[in-house]
């Protein structure tokens, strides 16, 4: 179980361990996942089965915009590891969507904020759009560049992304991302 608790005016990341019995399995007060002095929020999280850990995302405001970081969470000893995805962007990074893969790896999409866009008169203006980016890592590494790869920037806002399996034959593994869409209707 995530939740967010509210300390010293932010919202901070923590989860608990239940047993199928309803056994509280972590600390009393949860698992600390990120209490930095800064808002955490909008963490989601998956389970590797194989390697016995759950890895956690969030959005985070600590460089000052919204970055995404990351969290793996070994369940044999509750050892929580941060990875940082996007620290120090320009522009904000939030809402992620993690999933552990079929080949051990962990892939979190998020949505990452559009910068400038050139009015009628061929001016820069500054317009909110979102596009959707995202991260592979594996063993605690990045795999792509340290501010992710852009999955789709098309016109108007893309956001909430999601993934699931699509294939799982021996040789290849497919999986189908998803995403709500403003191109029709901005």
């Amino acid at each position: 179980i995530l939740f967010e608790e509210n300390k010293n005016d932010n919202s901070d990341v923590f989860g608990q361990l239940i047993s199928f019995n309803g056994d509280i399995l972590g600390p009393e007060t949860g698992i600390i996942i990120s209490d930095n002095e800064s808002r955490q929020n909008n963490a989601t999280v998956d389970y590797n089965n194989i390697l016995n850990e759950l890895m956690v995302c969030w959005d985070d405001d600590r460089n000052g915009s919204q970055d995404i970081y990351c969290a793996s969470i070994t369940l044999h000893d509750m050892l929580v590891s941060e990875i940082p995805i996007t620290p120090n962007q320009d522009l904000d990074q939030k809402n992620p969507y993690i999933k552990y893969t079929l080949t051990n790896s962990s892939l979190v999409f998020w949505e990452e904020a559009g910068g400038d866009i050139l009015n009628d008169q061929g001016q820069p203006t500054f317009t909110y759009y979102n596009d959707i980016a995202f991260q592979e890592i594996k063993s605690g590494l990045l795999i792509h560049a340290s501010e992710g790869e852009i999955l789709c920037n098309a016109f108007h806002s893309q956001s909430k992304p999601r993934i699931d399996l699509l294939s799982e034959d021996a040789n290849d593994f497919s999986y189908v991302v998803y995403w709500e869409d403003g191109r029709s209707s901005g």
